[in-house]
């Protein structure tokens, strides 16, 4: 505090020489070195502008120029660093973003149930395809099955059949050709008794 006390005294001093002491052109570093002092001390425990006891001039965050040079009157906006957002504005981006997360999210989910479900689809369709290739075997083979039973069951009737009829026909020929032979053997016998009967007369006479 008597630092800027004895900068005041100073700066007074070069006022009354007719030395120029404004706070936004100095004409030498020694009038610098005695506002700066003054420029912190009151920027330290003011925010709001107030006037420099030293040069009479306002002070505020918008006057100050760099020590070197005047500045850039024109900023860059790319160079600006943007100003954090609100609580609000945070929370609703937070909100969004994860709208759109789930949103992606839900789409990607979708698109992959929809892949599950068309081939559980095609899959369904190749296995119902199969069983009905089975299914269309299967009752070939019954059919061919019951087929066989049935030219079984109508061969075996039939040999029975065969059977039957072949032994009747046997049974048949048998009294055919047995009544047949014995007529024959007794005429053949009788034949015989009648050839040795003339032969018998034939050497008595003799």
């Amino acid at each position: 505090m008597v630092q800027l006390q004895g900068s005041v005294s100073r700066s007074a001093e070069r006022r009354q020489s007719g030395v120029s002491t404004s706070f936004t052109q100095f004409g030498r570093n020694d009038e610098i070195s005695d506002c700066t002092e003054s420029i912190m001390f009151l920027l330290h425990h003011r925010s709001h502008p107030q006037e420099c006891p030293v040069c009479k001039g306002v002070v505020g965050e918008e006057k100050l120029v760099p020590l070197f040079g005047k500045g850039r009157s024109v900023t860059d906006p790319r160079t600006e660093i943007p100003p954090r957002p609100s609580g609000i504005h945070t929370l609703f981006a937070s909100l969004e973003q994860m709208r759109l997360s789930r949103e992606a999210t839900e789409q990607r989910l979708k698109e992959y149930i929809d892949q599950c479900i068309e081939e559980f689809c095609v899959a369904q369709e190749q296995r119902i395809t199969l069983l009905q290739e089975a299914q269309e075997r299967r009752f070939q083979q019954l059919e061919c099955q019951q087929r066989i039973n049935e030219f079984r069951v109508e061969t075996e009737h039939r040999i029975k059949e065969c059977r039957a009829e072949t032994k009747q026909r046997i049974k048949e020929c048998r009294v055919e050709y047995g009544a047949a032979v014995g007529q024959r053997i007794k005429e053949c016998r009788e034949e015989v008794e009648q050839r040795i009967n003339e032969f018998r007369a034939v050497w008595e006479e003799q």
